[in-house]
C-alpha cells in the first residue's frame, strides 16, 4: 500500500512539474493601474486564450466600448469599460471586473485577475480587429 501511494505521489508530482513547466511567461508581471494605460492596453485589440470555463475564445475591444467574444464560433457581444480604480470591466449577461497584470519580457502577453480572485487568466494581445 506504501509503494501504491509513493508511486501516485510522484505521478501526481511529475504531473504538477510538466504542466507548470510549460508555460511561456518569464513570471515578471507588472500590474497595470492607470486607466489611461489600460485603455491603451486594450483597445482596438485582439485578446486571445481561454477563457474561465477552459473553453478557447478570441476577444475584440473597440476603443468606443463594444466588444466581441467569439468561443467555439459563438458570437457574444459585450462591452467594455475601465474604471477610475484600474479594474477593467466586461459586460456580457452579467459584469465582471479584473486586474490587468502585463508580462514585462513579453508585452504582448497580459493576465487578467478577476476581482472576486477565482479566476486568473491568461491571453496573448495581437494589435487591430476585424470589423463586426
Amino acid at each position: 500500500m506504501k509503494s501504491i501511494k509513493c508511486r501516485l505521489g510522484l505521478i501526481a508530482a511529475s504531473a504538477l512539474f510538466s504542466v507548470t513547466s510549460t508555460s511561456t511567461w518569464s513570471q515578471e508581471l507588472k500590474e497595470v493601474k492607470n486607466p489611461q494605460e489600460i485603455r491603451a492596453l486594450l483597445s482596438n485589440n485582439t485578446l486571445s486564450g481561454f477563457g474561465a470555463d477552459g473553453r478557447q475564445a478570441v476577444s475584440y475591444f473597440r476603443a468606443d466600448g463594444v466588444g466581441l467574444k467569439i468561443v467555439e464560433g459563438e458570437r457574444i457581444p459585450r462591452t467594455w469599460k475601465v474604471r477610475d480604480d484600474g479594474l477593467s470591466c466586461v459586460t456580457e449577461k452579467d459584469e465582471y471586473c479584473f486586474r490587468v497584470q502585463q508580462d514585462t519580457a513579453k508585452p504582448s502577453e497580459i493576465r487578467a485577475t478577476f476581482e472576486s480572485g477565482l479566476h486568473e487568466l491568461e491571453f496573448h494581445i495581437e494589435d487591430g480587429i476585424p470589423n463586426f
